[in-house]
């Protein structure tokens, strides 16, 4: 499995969702698309996996 991180302005997230579900569809002949998780990071660099 492949996994990516990347980080975003919290402000631009919804103009983004409508891109990511489009990845959620099947390719032909390949995988779909796994989702997305998203994490907050505190001052101290401590992860937190928040639920959507």
């Amino acid at each position: 499995m492949m996994t990516s991180k990347a980080c975003l302005n919290p402000i631009a997230f919804p103009a983004l969702v409508p891109k990511v579900m489009k990845l959620d569809r099947k390719k032909e002949g390949g995988k779909s698309f796994g989702g997305i998780i998203v994490e907050q990071v505190d001052e101290n660099g401590t992860m937190k996996k928040l639920d959507l």
